[in-house]
């Protein structure tokens, strides 16, 4: 097994974590730790909160403490995983696109190209859209007062 590959969860706060979301999050320490990949979850809460996630997860897991900001700089929401390689970031996800048919068979290649942090075009297009069309409608109709006031 590669043991190069680290696993982070990034969870802001462990207070506010649902039934479902320890469900997936002991799922992906249990793969990481029976791929013997290194896992770690980056967190900014409190002892007392940390201590009650550890009580919830089966496996043990390396806790680190971090600044919130630098948290929600890295996952925008919260919970979010992250892997890495030799120190660079190989994929990321949100709580939104979690794998969470993670199973215990699955190659890290099939995980990584699973990640959706290849780009996804069609939100992009949605952002440009958004910010380009209303800039085109105040652009014509200021054409338009333009043209009037030239008469």
């Amino acid at each position: 097994m590669d043991s190069e590959y680290s696993f982070f969860l990034l969870i802001p706060d462990l207070s506010i974590l649902s039934d479902i979301q320890y469900d997936t999050i002991n799922k992906i320490v249990l793969y990481a730790g029976n791929n013997k990949y290194n896992i770690c979850c980056l967190t900014a809460s409190t002892r007392n909160e940390v201590l009650q996630f550890k009580e919830n997860l089966n496996p043990e897991i390396m806790i680190c403490l971090a600044d919130n900001r630098l948290i929600n700089t890295i996952v925008r929401t919260f919970p979010g995983l992250m892997i890495m390689k030799k120190g660079l970031i190989v994929a990321k996800w949100s709580r939104w696109s979690f794998p969470f048919d993670l199973h215990l068979g699955c190659n890290m290649n099939e995980l990584i190209t699973s990640s959706p942090s290849s780009v996804r075009i069609g939100p992009i297009i949605l952002a440009v859209l958004l910010l380009l069309l209303p800039m085109m409608v105040f652009k014509i109709k200021d054409k338009r007062i333009n043209n009037r006031f030239m008469k």
